[in-house]
């Protein structure tokens, strides 16, 4: 008795062995034979290629791919199998990009530093941003191919791996053979998918072990349930990890489906809500049917249907007649080898988790449905369906399995082609801005490695594209680099990035350019630059030829000289740089010009003479052209403000700015330095059509190149770019567009030219949301040939130069202390929400009460406007609330100022606010939007209230007037009644306002003379008070953040406004016609 109960025992524990057996051994992978660099398997035998991803697709590259699987072997011998894997672990190229942004050290250094912290907190846990059921992080896609037989000779698979290589190759992928390594790391990252892995990790080989056996952590469980699979295994680094795999397929074939839509499956462009929000695989299987037998199929289904048509069965079967046309179609090409039949099986696989399974498995469902393919989780199939995602597993005899639960399809090769995961977007990987693709994809921005035939480049972006940390964050990084940056800027933008990195802020009044300052450095240069064909560079014929340009553009701003009149100034430019060196001043090149006159007697000469005059050091601009150039080759960050400098002469300090930072260029040595010149608000120094300043301009760029520089002009729209001969010169000489959101002038541009854009970029260039609101930018880039959409998250880190979320950042440093984002639990300790309860008065109402009610009434009326009124409530008891899981703002700020003090930092803080709070005073901000009158006109605006609420007794509660009351402060009939209170007389302003801008001339010439019967009070929005009060005695008041223009509805200056009956009346002064007044304050 006792053995029969020992063999049933073992009986038991062999079947249960049988049942239970670990995964593992239902792989097939066995072997590498490293010479022949082919994987022996259980049953076949296969190879696999890693390939490179094509940054788009076209119908010639659908019809290569048509042809290549032609001549794959075929027949249900040969398996093939194509996958395009996406994840998040990009922490490799967050770090090379840290350290390559590191370059200078100090504060760099630590800006790199924050960004990484806060792209890699990205990665996983998705941007800030303000948009709902939207997520954003950073991908990366590894696409993979195999090739599997089981046939018995092995040269026809060495022979198809041939075929492949070659072929693949000459269509623009790259290709690595799958090594052991390799093999074993992408089956462990199907099956033990860890969703904390931030970067790739190479699994080790045995060679004198088992491939298959070196597949799995020992520990793998799989619990298999209707629609998904839960996992759960031990990682490298001895953390339990857990996950759920849910497996879908095409639930049907779609009607009409191209390659280049495959990358709106996983993120759309036009819908960005449409998304994949979790790691993904897509999976194509296929087999090649044998076209003979194809063949043979159907010409017997045409005969078959061919008699049904023919006969009075026709009419019971409507659609045989379709059916024999399309049999007859396909009869044509497999014939003239347009294409051939095969069978596939698509597979859509979810690495998600048990908390967020549901919604990541809708998300991918709602992603592809917009792309045009109709998934569904396979039901009853999800083991069936990740063994057949797994390389080589279909010649293991899964084949005949997918066939039998009806998941393969019959199609013809062009359109078998059209699933192939090998498509997405464009990216850019070797170091720079972190721009990732509107499809998530992790992707740089480095003009000067992005491929295009030169790094000039083109940028415009309406209000509210967020242009400003746009390109604030590009000049951040080229200077990063190591490289140098110049900014021609106007409205201050740039000023605090400057100062932050340590550069050098120049304004109008230190601003010096005479183009002779530098030259002598040039000669004596030993660097030696060469075009991109390989021809040696002369930096001093380059530079002269840059300053015969700025001479004949500064000579004749509105008309372009003759070749002659070049050809003489360019040698007379050359006579006064040989006779004086470095001290030649404009006055030389003059006198030069009237000597050459002279001699030939040639009024044509003189003339130019004659228009330099103003330029030289007797004229009007005798400062900005002949003092020696302030600009030092050795600083590295140089923004040089060009407010202040008249309209008159900007153009011409542009373009002396261009001649110069072309010499800095040169003199900063190696063409691999990259060197960057901006010049913002490009649609407003750029304006004009000259001919002239257009050769200009092209001669300035084409020099910048041959030096490893670049110019990078920014405008308000692309309309600006066209508007004039140098701003359209500027855009063809730039290789590089970028387009942010566009301003209203867009559809006006695109009614004008419809050709510039298709369709589809039409629509998303359209789509792109305001920064303010979507909390990041979009960014259309056109570079080297290939056009990509982009979006752009400002990091936190950034938030002095920029307003950028400091409490973002330390959420972002929380996550990176505690690995997980929330990882502590949190107390959970209810709170209730009370106010402050004020006690009533029953004191009675005085005269003096009633003069305070009158004073309290016109404050409220006042900024009834401008602000929103709280009352504090009792809210009760709502929910719970718990503690704030990041650092305490309060206490950041303190460690901050005890390090300051620490450093000695505190009193060069102290130092820095007691200046600018003394400048503010100085000069406050002037109010923006205004603009200067050129018609006069005259308007009245009503000043009457309505309350939105009851106006109360502050402490009576007692209500003066209800809601819904209109109070006009010029007629006392609609002032609430006041017990004890007569009805007052009508009240009458005693003064007039007068609204100006101190800073323009001819503004203060009005000033001057304006008189009025009443009281003048006067108001500047742009200027210095104290210094206006110090010309001419009188007091005067700013328009502090233009409160006061905006309840008046003033739009141009200057403006006066003053009472009439009831309202206000506004009256908008035409100064064009005045003289300037030359005295400035």
């Amino acid at each position: 008795m006792f053995s029969q109960s020992t063999s049933g025992l073992s009986r038991l524990f062999t079947e249960a062995k049988k049942a239970q057996n670990h995964l593992h051994h239902e792989l097939p992978y066995r072997e590498h034979d490293a010479i022949d660099r082919v994987f022996r398997n259980q049953h076949a035998q296969g190879f696999g290629f890693r390939l490179s991803i094509l940054g788009g697709a076209n119908d010639t590259l659908i019809q290569s791919l048509n042809k290549l699987v032609a001549d794959l072997p075929q027949g249900d011998k040969w398996d093939y199998q194509l996958q395009l894997f996406g994840h998040n672990r990009v922490a490799h190229y967050l770090e090379s990009n840290e350290a390559l942004l590191s370059k200078r050290g100090g504060v760099c250094a630590k800006m790199a530093r924050d960004d990484a912290i806060y792209a890699n907190y990205a990665a996983q846990a998705g941007f800030f941003h303000r948009q709902k059921n939207s997520h954003f992080d950073l991908r990366d896609y590894d696409a993979f191919m195999f090739v599997s037989t089981c046939e018995d000779e092995p040269q026809a698979l060495l022979d198809a791996r041939i075929t492949l290589e070659t072929g693949l190759m000459q269509l623009g992928f790259d290709l690595q053979p799958l090594t052991p390594e390799a093999l074993l790391t992408h089956v462990g990252d199907v099956l033990n998918f860890d969703p904390n892995q931030d970067r790739p990790q190479l699994k080790s080989y045995h060679p004198l072990e088992s491939l298959h056996r070196q597949a799995l952590a020992p520990d793998t469980e799989m619990m298999t349930h209707r629609e998904y699979i839960d996992t759960r295994h031990t990682n490298d680094k001895g953390e339990e990890t857990r996950g759920r795999i849910v497996n879908m397929g095409l639930s049907k074939l779609p009607g009409d489906y191209r390659l280049y839509a495959l990358p709106e499956c996983f993120s759309s462009l036009r819908n960005v809500s449409r998304s994949i929000k979790c790691p993904h695989m897509l999976t194509l299987n296929f087999r090649h049917e044998p076209t003979g037998k194809q063949n043979a199929s159907n010409d017997a289904k045409i005969k078959d249907l061919t008699k049904t048509v023919e006969s009075k069965m026709a009419l019971l079967a409507p659609t045989a007649k379709d059916e024999l046309a399309e049999r007859k179609a396909i009869q044509a090409g497999l014939l003239g080898k347009s294409f051939t039949i095969a069978s596939m099986v698509l597979t859509v696989t979810l690495f998600t988790n048990r908390k967020e399974g549901k919604q990541h498995t809708q998300a991918a469902r709602e992603a592809f449905s917009n792309a045009g393919l109709d998934i569904a989780p396979l039901k009853m199939l999800q083991p069936q369906a990740l063994l057949s995602i797994l390389p080589f597993m279909m010649s293991e005899g899964l084949w005949e399995d997918c066939k039998r639960v009806g998941r393969t399809r019959t199609v013809k090769s062009s359109n078998l082609v059209n699933f192939f995961p090998l498509v997405l977007d464009f990216r850019q990987l070797k170091g720079g801005m972190l721009l990732p693709t509107m499809r998530q994809q992790i992707s740089f921005f480095n003009p000067f490695t992005c491929g295009s035939d030169n790094q000039n480049i083109a940028l415009t972006g309406g209000s509210g594209a967020g242009k400003s940390f746009f390109v604030q964050e590009m000049a951040e990084n080229v200077y990063a680099m190591g490289g140098k940056v110049w900014i021609l800027d106007k409205g201050a933008s740039y000023k605090k990035l400057t100062l932050s990195l340590g550069g050098t802020y120049m304004t109008h009044n230190n601003i010096y350019l005479n183009p002779f300052t530098h030259l002598g450095k040039m000669a004596d240069a030993q660097f030696e630059f060469v075009d991109d064909d390989g021809t040696a560079v002369d930096p001093m014929m380059e530079a002269l030829d840059n300053i015969t340009a700025l001479f004949a553009t500064i000579a004749s701003p509105y008309a372009p000289l003759s070749t002659f009149q070049q050809s003489v100034l360019g040698d007379a430019i050359v006579q006064a740089w040989e006779a004086k060196g470095v001290d030649t001043l404009v006055d030389d090149v003059r006198d030069a010009l009237i000597d050459i006159a002279g001699e030939e007697q040639d009024r044509r000469i003189k003339d130019i003479a004659v228009q330099l005059k103003k330029y030289g050091t007797d004229g009007t601009y005798s400062d900005v052209f002949n003092k020696p150039s302030m600009l030092d080759p050795k600083v590295e960050f140089t923004t040089l403000e060009l407010d202040g400098f008249p309209p008159a002469v900007l153009r011409p300090v542009i373009f002396a700015l261009m001649v110069s930072i072309n010499q800095q260029m040169y003199l900063s040595g190696s063409r691999s330095t990259p060197k960057l010149c901006i010049i913002e608000e490009a649609w407003s120094l750029l304006s004009g059509a000259n001919e002239q300043a257009r050769e200009f301009i092209n001669t300035g760029y084409r020099t910048a190149r041959k030096f490893g520089g670049a110019f990078c002009t920014v405008t308000q729209g692309i309309e600006d770019f066209f508007s004039s001969e140098e701003a359209k010169a500027s855009y063809n000489n730039s290789d590089i567009h970028i387009l942010l959101r566009q301003g209203a002038g867009f559809d006006n541009y695109l009614t004008d030219n419809p050709n510039v854009f298709s369709s589809f970029d039409q629509a998303i260039i359209k789509g792109f949301e305001k920064s303010s609101e979507a909390g990041y930018s979009c960014a259309r880039i056109k570079a080297g040939g290939h056009v990509t959409y982009h979006r752009f998250s400002p990091p936190p880190s950034n938030a002095p130069c920029s307003p950028r979320s400091l409490t973002s950042l330390s959420i972002v440093k929380t996550w990176c202390k505690q690995a997980t984002l929330w990882s502590r639990p949190l107390s959970k300790r209810p709170c209730t929400f009370t106010a402050m309860k004020s006690t009533p008065s029953s004191k009675p109402y005085s005269k003096r009460r009633n003069a305070c009610l009158l004073a309290a009434l016109w404050v409220s009326l006042l900024w009834a406007g401008a602000t929103t009124h709280s009352q504090a409530k009792d809210f009760g008891r709502v929910a719970p609330a718990f503690p704030i899981g990041e650092i305490d703002m309060l206490d950041w700020i303190e460690h901050r100022l005890k390090q300051f003090e620490a450093n000695g930092k505190m009193a060069d803080l102290q130092d820095t606010f007691t200046q600018r709070v003394k400048a503010s005073i100085q000069t406050p901000t002037p109010v923006q939007g205004l603009l200067t009158t050129t018609s006069p006109r005259t308007f009245y605006v009503d000043p009457s209230v309505t309350l939105t609420k009851d106006l109360l007794v502050p402490n009576t509660g007692q209500r003066i007037a209800k809601a819904g009351t209109r109070i006009n402060p010029f007629d006392p009939t609609t002032w609430p009644a006041i017990e004890g209170q007569s009805v007052l007389p009508n009240f009458e302003l005693s003064k007039v306002l007068v609204f100006f801008d101190a800073r323009d001339a001819k503004q203060r010439r009005f000033a001057s003379q304006y008189t009025h019967t009443k009281p003048i009070k006067w108001v500047l929005t742009g200027g210095s008070p104290n210094a206006m009060a110090a010309l001419t005695g009188q007091q005067y008041y700013f328009a502090q953040q233009g409160f006061l223009t905006k309840q008046l509805h003033i739009t141009h200056l200057p403006a006066i406004a003053y009472q009439e009956g009831t309202r206000w009346r506004i009256d908008e002064v035409d100064v064009s016609g005045l003289m300037p007044l030359e005295k400035t304050p």
